[in-house]
């Protein structure tokens, strides 16, 4: 079975890996920042991201790399990427099947995936500099390019359009923008009366109830979400973010938000009925036996997430601490050092293989791999003053 979902791994999983684009260079960041801080590189991005969207898109890729567990840097990396190409945005917004199938669109959904992976409730806080770069280019396209608008005809066209209660569907998406979600809420269930797309209606206000505390309410949007999916053809093409396996999973997070463990156990497994690959499941079902202490289940599950996504230094970190927390210090270093090859910006990674080595009773190595960590860490990073106190005694061994 095991061979049998890794094969299965190999031939459906989109990887968001590092290797899903040529490595760009670090763009300089503003005077004083500190160049192995995720943030700066998210702040440099933001700034950028209207004017310079390629140059944001090399800031957010290297936020990635320097915090491989943060969303918003893989969600801002995606959206980047759009803005970029305006014309490209406007066909994968209108449905082109060409261009919303695509290898590299798959890709770059994939980073939204993963986004809502590693956290289901951040916040999307470029939609609204994505939604006016759009309707900037359908406006402009519109003309045959002989217009250039300004912010102000935009306000003014969005105001017409949604007037009287017309295009509730963007009205929602600029409530949701601004941060209006009991609005984006309300907009969203008047959109479903013309939508031809009503599960992705209900994905978007399952998402909006998860950020607002409201997972009872979430569970059931994302269950009439599947229903709805379910009556689709099956030759109908699914954004890898939205997928069956994907909602059974946000299923899952809502249930253990409302205390619901059982609920959410049977949401991960009803995930891999859906997809025998899909490893976030196995990773949720992980963390459950971790917090059950239920160790075995626990290594089980995340061996096999890390096994399924080879090339995830994340998920070998994860799986190593793991290890580590259940005294396998040897099995947990061999993790650790796969973590640390796959993600070598990654700070937490190398300071727990320094932990390991420790525990191991490998001074030199322990010494080592905590100075490869503070040579990453960002100067802000809370465990460099315990780390720089124990190196003395590691050289000196």
């Amino acid at each position: 079975m095991r061979r049998l979902l890794i094969a299965l791994a190999a031939v459906a999983a989109v990887s968001a890996s590092a290797s899903a684009q040529k490595t760009p260079k670090r763009p300089k960041l503003f005077d004083g920042a500190d160049t192995n801080d995720a943030r700066a590189y998210l702040e440099y991005g933001t700034v950028m991201l209207k004017n310079d969207p390629e140059k944001a898109g090399d800031a957010f890729y290297w936020a990635t790399r320097l915090d491989p567990a943060n969303a918003e840097a893989f969600y801002a990396r995606r959206v980047a990427y759009l803005l970029a190409n305006p014309r490209r945005y406007g066909q994968y917004q209108s449905g082109d099947k060409r261009v919303i199938q695509s290898k590299e669109m798959q890709q770059m959904d994939s980073l939204l995936g993963r986004a809502l992976m590693l956290n289901p409730v951040f916040v999307r806080r470029h939609e609204r500099t994505a939604l006016i770069a759009l309707l900037k280019f359908w406006i402009e396209d519109g003309q045959g390019g002989s217009v250039t608008v300004d912010q102000a005809y935009i306000d003014r066209m969005i105001d017409e359009a949604t007037r009287n209660g017309a295009n509730e569907d963007l009205r929602a998406e600029m409530a949701y923008a601004d941060g209006d979600y009991s609005d984006a809420l309300r907009y969203y269930v008047t959109a479903l009366k013309s939508s031809k797309d009503k599960a992705g209606i209900h994905v978007e206000r399952g998402r909006i109830f998860l950020q607002t505390g409201h997972p009872d309410s979430a569970y059931a949007e994302f269950g009439v979400a599947l229903d709805e999916m379910r009556k689709k053809d099956k030759k109908d093409f699914v954004v890898f973010y939205n997928s069956k396996a994907s909602l059974e999973v946000s299923r899952g997070i809502a249930s253990e938000q409302a205390g619901r463990m059982g609920d959410a156990r049977a949401a991960y497994s009803h995930a891999l009925e859906e997809d025998l690959a899909y490893y976030p499941a196995h990773l949720r079902l992980g963390y459950l036996a971790l917090d059950s202490k239920d160790t075995t289940t626990a290594l089980s599950e995340l061996d096999l997430a890390a096994q399924l996504r080879p090339d995830d230094g994340l998920l070998h970190q994860r799986y190593g601490y793991a290890l580590m927390s259940a005294g396998k210090n040897d099995a947990a270093i061999e993790q650790l050092k796969k973590a640390t090859e796959l993600e070598p910006f990654y700070a937490l990674g190398f300071r727990q293989l320094g932990e390991a080595y420790e525990a191991a009773g490998k001074k030199a190595e322990a010494a080592t791999a905590y100075k490869q960590y503070l040579a990453v860490a960002s100067r802000s990073d809370n465990m460099r003053g315990q780390v720089e106190a124990k190196l003395p005694s590691l050289a000196g061994q």
